[in-house]
């Protein structure tokens, strides 16, 4: 649950820095002639024996091709840029690592992790929930699905194309995998995904510790 308490605080921070809901509404529609490929395959039963990096890989797709993390920011494909910012560039010069807000043809989707001067994509976070835990109900549709689940699936579609994983009982609108390098979390909001969070975990460990970004968020968020 810290990963989506850390963009909780990241939205919130778009809200102060990016100006009102009003000026990213008229955003996040793709023009006539961009190439947007929302193809992906049919949803797999969920592993009996559960998910591993390979099976969960196979199945994340964005812009009609598979996520591989880490990845560089331009293999995320058409319309997703990094939102310039000095004093995250620093961070990421200075620690080796920073997040950065995620724009989908300037509309703000989420956030991303940079890690070491090659600039690798080591974690995507999207949500469409404001800093009120409100859906907001002009999130652009994105060309980006885990096993047929994206953000405004239904919950019943979380819980049968994901399974339950780590989320018990008492979490029913929480999902976490981790085999091993790779972390899947999703969580709903009004019976509705409202985020979807994929890292990569060298050697099985995140590259940057669950308090060191949040250290690096709150710091950047002041």
């Amino acid at each position: 649950m810290k990963t989506t308490k850390i963009t909780a605080l990241l939205m919130a921070a778009v809200m102060m820095m990016g100006g009102t809901a009003c000026e990213h509404n008229k955003k996040g529609v793709p023009p006539a002639d961009a190439k947007v490929d929302f193809s992906a395959p049919a949803p797999v039963p969920v592993p009996e024996e559960g998910w591993t990096d390979e099976t969960l890989g196979d199945v994340i797709y964005l812009n009609g091709k598979k996520l591989q993390l880490p990845c560089y920011v331009e293999d995320l494909g058409e319309g997703f840029e990094v939102e310039p910012d000095e004093e995250r560039e620093k961070n990421l010069e200075d620690k080796g690592y920073s997040t950065f807000f995620l724009d989908y043809y300037g509309y703000n989707v989420g956030v991303i992790s940079l890690k070491g001067a090659d600039r690798k994509v080591i974690s995507l976070d999207l949500t469409c929930y404001d800093d009120y835990d409100k859906l907001v109900k002009e999130y652009p549709k994105l060309p980006f699905s885990v096993n047929g689940v994206t953000i405004g699936s239904s919950i019943e579609d979380m819980r049968t194309n994901l399974g339950k994983d780590s989320a018990d009982d008492k979490e029913p609108d929480y999902f976490s995998c981790c085999p091993d390098k790779l972390w899947v979390t999703a969580a709903v909001l009004e019976d509705k995904v409202k985020t979807i969070s994929v890292t990569y975990r060298k050697n099985g460990t995140q590259d940057t510790s669950e308090a060191e970004q949040h250290e690096v968020v709150s710091n950047e968020s002041n």
